[in-house]
């Protein structure tokens, strides 16, 4: 083999590993977003039902903690910190700054005897350059989820 050809030969697999890399990585952000999908929709799951299992006194003030900047991460001066706590428990170790939580009904005594939803919505940054030029800048999974209340 000759040099010159050697040399083509390196730069011609330095080129086919950069893309493999970025590939690979890509797919492993893939894989991420789909766990974080079966965690937002495992926490909708279980919020619904303690929401609609939760006793239909207000605790704490008449905000609900959904609806405060901040609310899910110390829920306990709001109304309703019971959900917020079930969500924050569910979703592991999501950044709780993109996450969004909404309950309807939204007070707690609407709930008795209905079905009540719970939406739980997670907006993430999309961080592999190949994932952003195809899907956007971020990446965003909502679950809805219902149970009834008794």
């Amino acid at each position: 083999m000759r040099r010159a050809a050697a040399g083509q030969v390196a730069v011609e697999m330095a080129l086919v590993l950069g893309v493999v890399l970025a590939i690979g990585l890509s797919f492993g952000q893939l894989a991420g977003f789909g766990l974080t999908a079966v965690k937002v929709n495992h926490a909708a799951q279980v919020a619904a039902f303690t929401a609609a299992s939760t006793d239909a006194t207000p605790l704490g003030g008449e905000t609900p903690c959904w609806a405060v900047t901040g609310g899910p991460q110390d829920p306990g001066a709001y109304r309703d910190a019971e959900i917020c706590r079930t969500v924050v428990a569910n979703v592991g170790n999501l950044d709780l700054n993109g996450l969004t939580i909404s309950v309807s009904p939204e007070r707690a005594a609407d709930r008795a005897h209905h079905t009540v939803q719970v939406t739980v919505t997670y907006e993430a940054p999309i961080t592999s350059p190949l994932l952003r030029w195809l899907l956007g800048a971020t990446y965003t999974t909502t679950a809805e989820a219902s149970s009834w209340s008794n």
